[in-house]
């Protein structure tokens, strides 16, 4: 009888070690294809996937959170979480145009084509 409860303990043990949530990993990436390139398991108590975007750099950070801490209070920091495996290989933190600088360069362009389309 202790046999089969140790057993059962043990079972119960490797069941939450193989069912951990698994999500992508990376530090101050560039892009989404440099930031899936890892993976990492999450413990017990990090129970989403996060992305994190700082806004004035551009940077991607993604992996484990709490559920709880899956928001930012920092207007620089974007966050999203998920809850499945691998869920943040995709997950964007926002389509529209905050990416500052890049929205600056794209609008200083378009005053540059149109100036020269304007010139003689």
């Amino acid at each position: 009888m202790k046999h089969l409860l140790l057993a059962m303990i043990v079972a119960a043990g490797l069941w939450n070690f193989s069912t951990a949530l698994k999500c992508h990993f990376c530090m101050d990436a560039k892009n989404d294809k440099e930031c899936n390139k890892d993976t990492i398991s999450c413990g017990q108590n990090k129970t989403s996937c996060i992305v994190s975007l700082n806004v004035e750099t551009g940077l991607l950070t993604k992996g484990c959170e709490r559920t709880v801490d899956c928001t930012s209070s920092n207007k620089r920091i974007k966050t999203k979480c998920c809850e499945e495996d691998l869920c943040n290989a995709k997950l964007k933190v926002n389509s529209s145009c905050m990416l500052t600088h890049n929205c600056l360069f794209l609008l200083l362009g378009t005053v540059v084509a149109l100036l020269h389309e304007m010139a003689p």
